[in-house]
């Protein structure tokens, strides 16, 4: 199974998605995000994971620039999200 997300920091939330998907009798395999923030070590509560990124933003200015960038993916997401999905 494929996690999807749109910024990596901590690892927490992927980590987190990942053992709900094996409580649930499935196999997490990959997951992918738009923007990791590198420094901060999300990629190791990952072990096991292929992790794919697009974008790796390692200064803090432009980790300011990446969380405004993951508002406007969330928004984003969520105006695309079907009503009763």
């Amino acid at each position: 199974m494929l996690l999807v997300d749109d910024l990596i920091a901590t690892g927490g939330t992927l980590a987190a998605g990942a053992r709900l998907i094996r409580r649930a009798g499935g196999v997490p395999v990959e997951a992918c995000c738009i923007i990791e923030l590198p420094e901060l070590g999300g990629r190791a509560k990952l072990e096991g994971l292929d992790v794919y990124t697009l974008i790796e933003v390692r200064s803090r200015v432009h980790t300011r620039c990446a969380a405004a960038l993951a508002r406007v993916c969330e928004r984003a997401a969520r105006a695309c999200q079907v009503e009763g999905a």
